[in-house]
């Protein structure tokens, strides 16, 4: 963290995130740009069951600053599709689901037949 910003470093790249109080452009710019809201989502498909499943965070302005796509069953690893779902990969939306929202497992999640982009 250097004035409100974490850096998130993956070796040979990284980011910064503004998520704390940032005083060097000054007070009102610092609003803008720190992260003002989270939010977990999924996307719901043609047959109402999800999709996709991601988190979402907006800045001072309700402006989306970031989206984390989070695995799906839908996809293998290298995003191919797969030729049945596979349930497991929802293992981080469901600890996410639970360690900040007290929520467990949804029984909805696991009704999707497939990801396809129409």
């Amino acid at each position: 963290m250097y004035d409100g910003y974490a850096t998130v470093d993956f070796g040979r790249w990284h980011f910064h995130l503004c998520i704390g109080e940032h005083t060097a452009s000054g007070p009102e710019l610092g609003r803008i740009r720190r992260c003002s809201r989270a939010e977990l989502y999924r996307r719901i498909g043609k047959d109402d069951a999800p999709t996709s499943w991601g988190a979402r965070l907006f800045n001072g302005r309700d402006e989306q600053m970031l989206t984390v796509m989070l695995p799906t069953p839908f996809l293998t690893n290298m995003q191919q599709l797969t030729d049945e779902p596979v349930w497991a990969r929802l293992e981080a939306w469901d600890r996410i689901r639970s360690e900040f929202l007290g929520l467990d497992p949804d029984p909805s999640d696991r009704t999707g037949k497939g990801f396809r982009h129409s």
